[in-house]
């Protein structure tokens, strides 16, 4: 029973070896007890050294450039704003502009339907002084 314990838990600590791989670049000699993985001499550190230089120049031109461009993007970025903001205080006087020529047409449509009752009280009250002018004519024949 010991016996399928030990194999079972060195397959699994083999298991977590290969799960649990990482490559750490600041060491150049690897460990010397796993056979997969052997330092293949000086040629080869040479071209990581290489690798790694090309890698730190791209990092830096990457990063000058990219602050080149961020100085244009702001650039850019802050005309795009002002042509914005100013399509949008247009947009908004267009707006106001037809709001005051809406509210103008319906204070002038509300100043005529006033106009419109007082002629209609007007003349309900004419015609009812002349009902009752004619209810006394009927009523009071000379």
């Amino acid at each position: 029973m010991s016996n399928s314990t030990d194999e079972s838990s060195s397959k699994l600590v083999k298991d977590e070896r290969k799960k649990l791989v990482w490559i750490d670049h600041s060491v150049e000699d690897f460990s010397k007890d796993d056979d997969s993985r052997s330092n293949t001499g000086d040629s080869s550190s040479g071209e990581v050294d290489e690798i790694r230089r090309r890698i730190e120049k791209r990092k830096k031109r990457h990063y000058y450039q990219s602050r080149n461009l961020n100085t244009l993007n702001q650039h850019d970025k802050r005309a795009r704003n002002t042509l914005a903001a100013r399509k949008y205080r247009e947009r908004r006087q267009k707006e106001l502009d037809v709001l005051d020529k809406r509210v103008k047409a319906l204070e002038n449509e509300l100043e005529s339907a006033k106009l419109e009752a007082k002629w209609w009280k007007m003349e309900a009250s004419r015609w009812q002084a002349y009902a009752k002018n004619s209810e006394e004519s009927f009523s009071n024949p000379s």
